[in-house]
């Protein structure tokens, strides 16, 4: 069984595994460096914001939340959204194929659900194919 997080990024529901998840944060000016727009601070470093909505296919714009993962790299980067949900831990059985999907999210899923409790879909992220999409 994983335990997933649950995280909304435009019309999305998706999931993605808590392991990878270091800190869930509700944004604010404060955190902002710079332009606001491609790095903010977390504890002594400065790391790489990713918006996921927009890398979804959403208007970029500023998202009220954001989870600081880690990035399969050794480092951190900081994947904004439009909002938190709670975690639920799910069986691998408990994903089917997905649905017909276009545009940038067609390679982002690996994976749907109704569990959960939410009464709709969610889908499972692909988190390393999302930020190796987003790295410069």
């Amino acid at each position: 069984m994983t335990s997933y997080l649950h995280l909304h990024a435009g019309h999305y529901d998706l999931l993605i595994d808590i392991a990878r998840v270091r800190e869930v944060l509700v944004l604010d000016d404060a955190t902002v460096v710079g332009n606001g727009d491609s790095h903010r601070a977390w504890r002594d470093e400065i790391l790489p914001v990713r918006d996921l909505t927009a890398t979804l296919g959403g208007p970029p714009r500023r998202r009220p939340a954001a989870v600081v993962l880690d990035d399969g790299l050794g480092g951190h980067v900081f994947l904004e959204v439009d909002g938190i949900g709670r975690v639920m831990a799910m069986e691998d059985r408990q994903f089917q194929p997905l649905p017909p999907l276009t545009g940038p999210a067609e390679a982002a899923f690996d994976g749907f659900t109704m569990a959960g409790g939410l009464g709709r879909g969610m889908l499972r992220l692909r988190l390393d194919a999302v930020l190796a999409e987003a790295r410069p």
